[in-house]
């Protein structure tokens, strides 16, 4: 039941024990109030989170002597509320709104006393800021150039309910670039939440730029791998689902072109599950067999910008997604640009721990016929032979197992790894970047942010 949908009383008595920690007690129903108006109530309810006011939020005024006697006003567009006639006594003003409940909140109280006649009593309401927020979940932290963020949710299973209590698990992962003076060093920052009491998590200490991957557990059962950003102010509320046991669902869509008419053909993909399909004509596509829970779709089109979706695969279906592709930018005239290769990077990155690397004499004990030979044996990677003198490989991050991203030469390769010794030379290769997670590839080096990457550098033909 959805909080307007309380009566006035069970509110009231939510508020005065939010800020008793007791139920309260009521006494008989002929009290009598006093029959003489003595003041006026008034105020504002402010949103600092979002640095502007909070309206149609359900204030409430309770008498403590009888919380039997509430009375209750919605805040207006500018957030102002007020109650008239108001008699001497003591009472607890609160306020109840959807976003408290999405930030994790309880009901703020504040305790007014009236003693005496007074034309007009003022009360702040408010919701905190997103650094008193932080402070609240996070404890304190020391002052930083760079703002962390904050996730808050709740981890709820396929068919919408929240966990039990002290079950799940959500984890979040990204990377960091430092800079000393020894140069660029990179690592990935993670950190976890364990449910306790309640079916609610946090995550402190998240980038407040760029993106972090995120994962939920309940049990041996996970939703997927999606990728999320912290928003402007700091904040991020989303829940997560997972599947229980090995169940699966299906996504219904459209993807649609800027001016609302059908993309034919578009790839629509579910790289957690290996599902993929095109759209039609009317641009309506349908993945079926998808594990439920939330997962990370990508669509691609020729002549449009890929998008990343993550959509909740849930029981029971949902509304068709309507999935809005964008033209990519006008581009400028191209420019040509020679020797561009550039080995001082692999240096610098190898001085990180971050990825596994091979330098030119590793690369020539492996004594390799094809390309593939240099990767067998190294940590999460999966050879496997296609027909004689070939072979493709994978990363493995968790349970997942995905194709790289191929760079040669910082120029990524879009065929795959089956056919890379057309393309590359493997007598020529200098060195080797192996990045088994998404949260592990350098910047520049981004191709699909679901998977890892595979960084080549081949010898110049004067070396």
């Amino acid at each position: 039941m959805r909080v307007n949908e309380l009566p006035a009383v069970l509110l009231a008595i939510a508020l005065l024990t939010a800020a008793t920690g007791r139920a309260p007690r009521f006494r008989e129903a002929g009290a009598a109030r006093q029959a003489r108006a003595q003041a006026t109530i008034a105020g504002m309810v402010f949103d600092s989170l979002a640095s502007q006011p909070l309206p149609n939020a359900l204030v409430q005024l309770v008498t403590k002597a009888n919380p039997s006697e509430v009375r209750s006003v919605r805040s207006d567009t500018t957030g102002r509320f007020a109650f008239d006639s108001v008699a001497i006594g003591q009472y607890l003003i609160g306020f109840l709104h959807p976003k408290l409940d999405s930030l994790l909140l309880r009901p703020p109280v504040t305790s007014v006393d009236i003693e005496h006649a007074q034309a007009a009593i003022i009360v702040a309401l408010g919701i905190p800021s997103a650094t008193a927020l932080a402070a609240l979940f996070c404890g304190p932290t020391a002052p930083s150039e760079h703002p962390l963020g904050l996730m808050l949710g709740r981890l709820r299973t396929s068919d919408g309910s929240p966990v039990d209590s002290g079950q799940g698990v959500v984890r979040a992962r990204w990377r960091t670039l430092r800079v000393d003076d020894t140069g660029v060093r990179a690592r990935v920052d993670s950190t976890t939440y364990s449910l306790r009491a309640s079916p609610d998590f946090v995550l402190c200490g998240l980038p407040h730029e760029g993106p972090f991957t995120t994962q939920a557990w309940l049990g041996a059962d996970s939703s997927g791998v999606v990728e999320l950003e912290v928003p402007v102010d700091g904040i991020l509320r989303r829940d997560l689902f997972v599947s229980a046991g090995l169940r699966r669902g299906q996504m219904v869509g459209f993807v649609r072109d800027p001016t609302g008419g059908g993309v034919e053909r578009a790839q629509v993909a579910a790289a957690e599950n290996y599902v993929a399909t095109v759209t039609d004509s009317s641009g309506r596509f349908v993945l079926p067999r998808l594990a439920l829970g939330t997962q990370s779709i990508d669509v691609r089109a020729l002549g449009y910008l890929p998008r990343r979706l993550v959509v909740d695969i849930v029981d029971g279906g949902f509304e068709p997604e309507r999935i809005v592709l964008q033209r990519p930018p006008p581009t400028l005239r191209a420019v040509t640009v020679r020797a561009v290769r550039s080995y001082a990077g692999f240096e610098v990155r190898r001085t990180s721990g971050v990825g596994v690397f091979l330098d030119e004499a590793a690369i020539t004990r492996r004594k390799p016929f094809i390309f593939a030979d240099i990767m067998r044996s190294l940590p999460n990677v999966v050879v496997l032979p296609v027909k004689s003198f070939s072979a493709k490989f994978y990363t493995r991050f968790g349970r997942r197992k995905c194709e790289p991203s191929v760079w040669v030469d910082g120029v990524e390769l879009l065929s795959g790894t089956q056919d890379l010794d057309a393309f590359v030379d493997v007598s020529k290769v200098r060195a080797v970047e192996v990045y088994s997670s998404p949260a592990e590839v350098p910047a520049g080096f981004a191709g699909d942010p679901l998977c890892g990457a595979v960084i080549i550098w081949t010898r110049r033909p004067s070396e």
